[in-house]
C-alpha cells in the first residue's frame, strides 16, 4: 500500500507512506511531479480524478512498461489506484497492491472506495485542524502585537515620566515582540541620540 499526497501549488504528489515496497522503488517514487510523462497508475488517478483497476502484472506492464525495472517477478498481484477525492480537488492517492492476479469483484471495488472516501475525510480534518492552528497562532502573534502598542501609547501618555524613559520602554517592549535586539534614534537639537 502507498499514499501519496498532493502539494499546495499541485505540482507534485509526495509519497507520505507505503507498506510492502522494495525501498529501491520507493525511493524512486518519493516525490513525483504531477505532469510526468510517462505517467504511473497513481499520477493518472490524480489527474483523471476516478480510480484505476490493473487486475494483474501482465496488464500493469503492458499499460505503464517503463515501470517494468520496478515490477517484483516472482510475485502475482494486481494494483488498484483509488482517489482521495475532496469536493473541489483531488488530495491524494491510495494504492493498493493486491497478492492475486484476477478483476477486482464489484463488492470489493465499492469497499475500497468507501475506504477511499473515510481516508479523504480523515486528510480533510486533519487539513482543517492544521488550518485552525496556523489560524490561532496569528491570532495570539496579532494579540501580543496590540499589547505591545497598547504599552507603547501608555508610555507616550504618561506625563511623569520623561521621553527618553518612555522611548527606552518601548524599545524594549518591541524588541520582544520580534524577538530581537531593537534600536531608535532620534534627532533632537541637531544632535543624534540612541535609545
Amino acid at each position: 500500500a502507498a499514499l501519496w499526497l498532493v502539494d499546495e501549488a499541485r505540482a507534485n504528489a509526495s509519497l507520505v507512506r507505503s507498506i510492502g515496497y522494495a525501498s529501491a522503488a520507493v525511493q524512486q517514487l518519493l516525490s513525483i511531479p504531477l505532469g510526468l510523462e510517462p505517467s504511473i497508475p497513481a499520477i493518472d488517478t490524480l489527474r483523471s480524478g476516478k480510480p484505476l483497476w490493473i487486475s494483474s502484472k501482465r496488464e500493469l506492464q503492458a499499460r505503464y512498461p517503463h515501470l517494468r525495472p520496478l515490477t517484483t517477478t516472482s510475485r502475482r498481484y494486481r494494483v488498484s489506484c483509488l482517489p482521495l477525492a475532496a469536493p473541489d480537488k483531488v488530495l491524494g492517492t491510495l494504492a493498493l497492491t493486491t497478492e492475486e492476479e484476477q478483476e477486482a469483484s464489484v463488492e470489493e471495488r465499492s469497499f475500497l472506495m468507501l475506504i477511499a472516501q473515510y481516508a479523504t475525510q480523515a486528510l480533510e480534518r486533519l487539513r482543517l485542524l492544521d488550518a485552525e492552528r496556523k489560524s490561532r497562532a496569528r491570532a495570539h502573534e496579532a494579540a501580543h502585537r496590540m499589547r505591545v502598542l497598547s504599552s507603547a501609547s501608555q508610555a507616550f501618555a504618561e506625563s511623569h515620566r520623561d521621553l527618553e524613559a518612555s522611548l527606552d520602554s518601548v524599545v524594549r517592549e518591541i524588541g520582544t515582540v520580534f524577538d530581537s535586539a531593537v534600536g531608535l534614534s532620534l534627532l533632537q537639537d541637531q544632535k543624534l541620540n540612541t535609545v
